[in-house]
C-alpha cells in the first residue's frame, strides 16, 4: 500500500494516510469549539468545561503506528489503556478529541515527549488525528489513585470536579509545536 503525507489544518504537522484508505482531515480543534458551544447550549456543564478546556490548551499530536511490540488493548476502553500506558510504559497521558475513520469522539491515548502518539485502543492509528493535551506520567498516576473508576473522563473529572492544584504545571510543555 503506498502512502501520502497531508499536513494537519492549524498545526504546521502533517500525517500518513494510506492510498487504499484515505482519511478526511477535519479540524479537530474547531470540532471541539463547536462540541463546546453544543454542550453549553444543553447544559451539559462538565462536558462544555472539557472541551473549552482543550480547544485552549490541547495542541495536534502526532499520529503514529502502534510501537513495535507494543500489544492492542481493549476497545471501548481508551480511558483505562491511557492509565495503563502511563503506569506501564512511562508515557503521558493525552486526552482530547480523535477521528478514526469517520468517528470522532472524545477519546485517550498515550504520547511521547516528542508529541509520538501511542494509542492501542483504536486500530491504525498512524491513520487517525488526536488534538488534546498532554499531562506528565508522575501527577496523572496520582490524580487517578484519589479517584474511583468508572468514569466517562477521568482527566478532566479530576481537573473540574475534583479541582486538582494547578492544571497547567500538570501540563506536558509539547516541544512538537
Amino acid at each position: 500500500m503506498s502512502t501520502a503525507f497531508v499536513d494537519i489544518p492549524n498545526s504546521g504537522r502533517h500525517m500518513t494516510v494510506g492510498a487504499n484508505r484515505p482519511r478526511p482531515l477535519i479540524d479537530l480543534r474547531q470540532y471541539a469549539v463547536t462540541t463546546a458551544e453544543r454542550n453549553d447550549a444543553a447544559g451539559k456543564v462538565g462536558w462544555a468545561a472539557a472541551y473549552h478546556y482543550v480547544v485552549e490548551n490541547g495542541h495536534y499530536h502526532v499520529s503514529s503506528p502502534l510501537p513495535e511490540g507494543s500489544e492492542r488493548m481493549e476497545r471501548q476502553q481508551c480511558f483505562y489503556n491511557g492509565f495503563r500506558l502511563v503506569t506501564e510504559l512511562d508515557l503521558n497521558y493525552a486526552e482530547g478529541v480523535a477521528r478514526s475513520g469517520r468517528f470522532t469522539t472524545w477519546h485517550a491515548w498515550g504520547v511521547t515527549d516528542d508529541g509520538l502518539v501511542v494509542d492501542p485502543t483504536w486500530d491504525h492509528p498512524e491513520e487517525n488525528q488526536y488534538f488534546g493535551i498532554a499531562v506528565r506520567p508522575q501527577p496523572y498516576a496520582e490524580a487517578m489513585c484519589e479517584m474511583s473508576w468508572g468514569m466517562s473522563m477521568p482527566l478532566l473529572e479530576a481537573v473540574f470536579v475534583l479541582k486538582l492544584g494547578n492544571m497547567p504545571e500538570l501540563l506536558v510543555v509539547p516541544n512538537w509545536k
